[in-house]
C-alpha cells in the first residue's frame, strides 16, 4: 500500500497534544507524551489542506475537500463547517485563542471566520495567484498570507485591511509565519530562498530633476535584458536607479531580476541590504517553516530539515533526520521538534537532535 503524506501537523501551546493530517486517513489527536492516540476526528477531511490547533489544544480546524470543519479536540464533536465561497480551502489557519480562523479559496480570496457563530467577518483579496499559506501572529492581531505570485501580505484581523505587500521571491511563496516575538515576516520560496524580512526602509532619495520618466524606463529595461545573465554591472546600475524612484521599487519584474543576479553574482551582503532583509539560499526548495523563540525549523522538498537561531537568522543547521520529513512543528519553549514521515511521526530534542519519541499511525 502507498503510505500516505502529512502535510497537517501542529502542536498545541504546552507541547502535549498534537493534530495529524493524514493524506487519505483523516485527522488524528495524539498525546505527545505518551505516543497514545486520543481520537480520530470522525468526518475531517481526507484530501488535506492544512490542519491547525487553538493554543489551549481544545479546538481542532482541517480543511480540504471544499470544506473547512472545526471539531471540539476534548470529545472529538464536530462543532460547525465552514464553507468558503470560491471553492477550497487551499490553505488554513486557527487564531492562537481559537476565536478566529482563515481560509484561502480557489479564487484568489482570503476569508476570516468567527468560529463561535461560523459567519464570515471579512474577505480580504489583493493576491494575483494562488495562495499557499496562511498563518497568524500570536497575538491574533495579524495574518500573513503567501502566494503563487511570489508575494506576501500583512493583513490587519480587526479591518481587513492589507498593511503591507512584501515583494521579494522569484517563485512562488511556499510558506509564510511570523516571528513570533516581534512579528518580523519569515518565507520560504520555490527559489531555494529563505528570507528573513525587516522593517520597511528610509524613503529614498527624489529622483533628479534632469531625468524623464519616460528615459528611466527605457534605461530600466535596458538594464533588465542584461540581468538574464548575471552581470554585476547591471545589477548595481538597475540597483542604484530603484533607490532614486519608488515606481521602480514597486516593479515585481525588476526586483525579483535584481534578487537573482545579485544573488549569482555573488553580492549577497548587497542584496540583504536592498532587501532589507536577510536572504539564504538552499539547495532544495524549503516548503514548511514552524517557529518558537529562540528557535525556528524548516523542511525543503527533498525531506532535509534545519533549525535556524530567530535571534541570528544566518545560523542555520541541517539536523542530522534520516528520514524524509513531509511536515513540521516546534514546542512552545523551542526546544523539541515534532517531526511526521510516512506514516510515523517522532518528537526530538532539538539539542544534540535527539530522538525522544516515535508515534505510529495505523494505516487502515
Amino acid at each position: 500500500s502507498v503510505t500516505p503524506a502529512a502535510p497537517g501537523l501542529a502542536l498545541s501551546a504546552d507541547g502535549d497534544r498534537a493534530l495529524l493530517g493524514w493524506e487519505s486517513v483523516g485527522a488524528t489527536l495524539w498525546n505527545v507524551r505518551s505516543g497514545r492516540l486520543e481520537r480520530t476526528l470522525e468526518g475531517s477531511v481526507h484530501t488535506f489542506a492544512g490542519a491547525a490547533l487553538s493554543a489551549d489544544g481544545r479546538l481542532a480546524l482541517t480543511g480540504g475537500n471544499d470544506r473547512c470543519l472545526l471539531f471540539d479536540a476534548e470529545t472529538g464533536a464536530l462543532l460547525r463547517a465552514l464553507s468558503p465561497v470560491g471553492g477550497g480551502p487551499l490553505a488554513v489557519a486557527l487564531r492562537a485563542d481559537g476565536r478566529m480562523a482563515a481560509t484561502a479559496s480557489y479564487d484568489r480570496t482570503i476569508w476570516l471566520w468567527d468560529t463561535a457563530t461560523g459567519q464570515a467577518r471579512h474577505s480580504l483579496q489583493g493576491h494575483g495567484e494562488a495562495i499557499t499559506s496562511l498563518s497568524f501572529s500570536r497575538d491574533g492581531r495579524l495574518l500573513i498570507s503567501g502566494s503563487e505570485d511570489r508575494t506576501l501580505r500583512l493583513w490587519d484581523c480587526e479591518s481587513g485591511r492589507c498593511l503591507r505587500t512584501l515583494d521579494g521571491h522569484a517563485a512562488k511563496v511556499s510558506s509564510a509565519i511570523l516571528h513570533p516575538t516581534d512579528n518580523v515576516p519569515i518565507s520560504c520560496g520555490s527559489d531555494k530562498t529563505f528570507f528573513f524580512w525587516k522593517e520597511p526602509a528610509e524613503p529614498c532619495p527624489p529622483l533628479l530633476h534632469t531625468t524623464s520618466q519616460s528615459d528611466l524606463r527605457a534605461q530600466s529595461r535596458a538594464l533588465l535584458l542584461r540581468l538574464r545573465e548575471p552581470d554585476r554591472g547591471a545589477y548595481l546600475e538597475l540597483r542604484e536607479l530603484c533607490e532614486k524612484n519608488a515606481e521602480l521599487r514597486h516593479d515585481s519584474e525588476l526586483l525579483a531580476a535584481l534578487h537573482q543576479t545579485g544573488l549569482r553574482a555573488g553580492l549577497l551582503s548587497d542584496v540583504r541590504a536592498v532587501f532589507r532583509s536577510y536572504v539564504l539560499e538552499l539547495k532544495d526548495e524549503p516548503r514548511v517553516l514552524a517557529t518558537a523563540a529562540p528557535h525556528g525549523a524548516l523542511c525543503d522538498g527533498r525531506g532535509n530539515v534545519f533549525r535556524f537561531d530567530l535571534e541570528h537568522s544566518d545560523r542555520v543547521q541541517r539536523l542530522a533526520i534520516e528520514q524524509r520529513t513531509e511536515a513540521v512543528a516546534l514546542s512552545p519553549d523551542g526546544h523539541h521538534l515534532l517531526t511526521a514521515a510516512g506514516r510515523q511521526v517522532r518528537l526530538w530534542r532539538l539539542e544534540g537532535c535527539e530522538p525522544i519519541d516515535a508515534i505510529e499511525h495505523p494505516m487502515p
